[in-house]
């Protein structure tokens, strides 16, 4: 759209669908028979039906913005161009939701927006995870999780941890070196009709899975030895 492809700018013949519920429990209702584990969710995009769905949650811990920013980043990636196909089905949906959780990031200061704070609490857990816990998933054998098993793992918060975590590393480690390769990447994921991707991030980088789970682990390092 920032290319300026003919029609970009044209008006929309049906907006973005958007559901808002009174209750959570409105909301789990709603959705339990296509999502069982829904209520552990605070947002949901649906890529086969193209609506978004929030409730109304008077939680002060939990943050309205970050989901309505989380669960957008989806429906505007999969609507900004007419699509059928799944995306990220068989393999690297580690990326799909990862790049959703960097977006919660996103600020609005007095005269400026920003985004990736190091200090986001997505990054904060995702460096405890692997530095405390010691918790990792390889990038060559994290990027083979497609939809069905990255939603249904075991471990499925600490995933969504280290999602965030390597989303943050593609997008701002060392000046942000891999940010245009990790665009290049989410492109291809969004454009392939095909459900599994045959072009890797490692490839794209041209940097061995190996070396980009060690630079990641530095990052992560510096990063937690700045904040103490």
């Amino acid at each position: 759209l920032f290319d300026g492809v003919q029609g970009s700018r044209r008006r929309r013949s049906k907006p973005h669908e958007v559901h808002f519920y009174r209750t959570k429990q409105e909301y789990i209702s709603r959705l339990i028979k296509k999502i069982p584990q829904i209520a552990i969710t605070n947002g949901l995009y649906l890529q086969n039906d193209r609506v978004a769905y929030f409730f109304y949650n008077p939680d002060p811990d939990v943050s309205p913005e970050s989901t309505i920013f989380h669960e957008a980043t989806h429906q505007l990636f999969y609507e900004s161009k007419p699509r059928n196909f799944g995306i990220a089905v068989k393999s690297d949906f580690w990326i799909v939701e990862g790049i959703a959780c960097y977006m919660e990031s996103f600020e609005r200061n007095q005269n400026s927006f920003s985004i990736g704070d190091a200090n986001y609490i997505r990054f904060r857990a995702a460096r405890y995870r692997l530095l405390k816990e010691d918790y990792y998933v390889p990038l060559a054998t994290f990027r083979r999780m497609g939809m069905q098993e990255f939603q249904n793992h075991k471990d499925i918060r600490k995933n969504y941890s280290q999602a965030s975590g390597l989303a943050q590393f593609f997008m701002d480690f060392d000046n942000g070196i891999y940010r245009d390769a990790l665009i290049k990447h989410l492109t291809n994921l969004y454009s392939s009709r095909s459900s599994l991707s045959t072009t890797t991030i490692a490839e794209i980088i041209g940097t061995p899975f190996d070396q980009l789970d060690q630079q990641y682990r530095e990052f992560c390092a510096e990063l937690d030895e700045a904040e103490e």
